[in-house]
């Protein structure tokens, strides 16, 4: 029996960390015909220059692991990352996913090559993030001066004033308030 109770939890617990990851996929990988103008260009610590791979991925918040030189701008649709030259593989870390090892030699690149452009494109899995239900309702905060000495009503109904800060949750609609001072 105690051995079934550890398999059920360690099932469970492999569910749940399943359900929260999701698959990248590659739909391509290719050198472009782009020539890499000077200010694009980015040196690397021997300053030669890197090679480029235009990452097509419309999420934001990716992270890139391997071989790059600097940060990976990135423009709401597409990252800039700089590779050494020789490089033959890039990790991809986007949010919701599991990480993705891209090796170049699987679509018939040996290894980057300095001062060319390149395109990746992948694709996430699109997934929801479980939003809380609606209550209908929300809370009307008003901020009064002077802090004493107030009476604030909403709805006909006299409410608290607390350092000048009235708090009342409302259903969403109509309302009326009136505030009175001395």
């Amino acid at each position: 029996m105690h051995k079934q109770s550890i398999l059920i939890v360690l099932l469970s617990i492999f569910l749940s960390i399943n359900a929260l990851g999701q698959e990248l996929t590659v739909l391509g990988f290719r050198p472009t015909s782009e020539i890499m103008h000077v200010p694009i260009q980015r040196a690397d610590a021997n300053n030669e220059i890197c090679a480029m791979i235009r990452v097509l991925l419309p999420v934001s918040g990716v992270t890139f692991e391997g071989q790059t030189v600097g940060d990976s701008p990135y423009n709401g649709s597409e990252y800039r990352v700089y590779m050494t030259r020789g490089t033959k593989m890039l990790k991809v870390n986007c949010p919701g996913h599991y990480p993705l090892m891209v090796d170049f030699r699987d679509y018939g690149i040996n290894a980057l090559e300095g001062k060319r452009i390149y395109e990746l494109k992948l694709k996430a899995q699109s997934f929801v993030q479980p939003q809380a239900a609606d209550p209908g309702a929300n809370y009307l905060i008003l901020n009064v001066q002077p802090a004493h000495g107030v009476s604030v009503k909403v709805d006909g109904t006299s409410q608290i004033v607390d350092g000048g800060t009235v708090s009342v949750y409302l259903k969403y609609g109509r309302h009326t308030y009136h505030v009175e001072s001395d």
